[in-house]
């Protein structure tokens, strides 16, 4: 029997219209529980994060499940735990459409993750399902 995901109301509607990016394909896949991603990364610069937050606040079912995503690797344990300084920065800077504190913070947090990332890890990224070459 073919084992299919039932995805809520406000995930189907994001998944059909929302403005999507690596990363926040990468939240709906590992919340999910759905590896529909060719590959996984977390958010490197502020529209990253800003598709991410997009995806949040279109999905407010997943909102409350986010801090899972400390376990997918360093980085995003590192990322999801200055999100909130992160994301107020991020609205304050795009409101007065100068700066470049969100990208100072994210990278401050990816170095950190970085850090302890296992040998080879570095870069991380995933590939899903069957390598493509292309």
């Amino acid at each position: 029997m073919l084992n299919v995901p039932v995805f809520s109301d406000d995930v189907t509607q994001w998944l059909r219209r929302g403005e999507r990016g690596i990363s926040s394909e990468t939240i709906v896949a590992r919340l999910m529980g759905v590896p529909f991603a060719q590959r996984e990364s977390h958010p490197h610069d502020p529209d990253d994060f800003r598709r991410c937050l997009l995806l949040l606040e279109a999905c407010p079912s997943l909102a409350p499940r986010f801090p899972e995503m400390r376990g997918v690797n360093p980085i995003w344990k590192h990322l999801v735990d200055a999100w909130d300084e992160i994301e107020t920065t991020f609205r304050r800077e795009l409101a007065s459409g100068r700066g470049h504190k969100t990208y100072d913070l994210m990278r401050a947090a990816i170095a950190k993750g970085e850090a302890e990332m296992p040998p080879g890890g570095r870069g991380w990224s995933t590939t899903i399902g069957p390598k493509e070459r292309r």
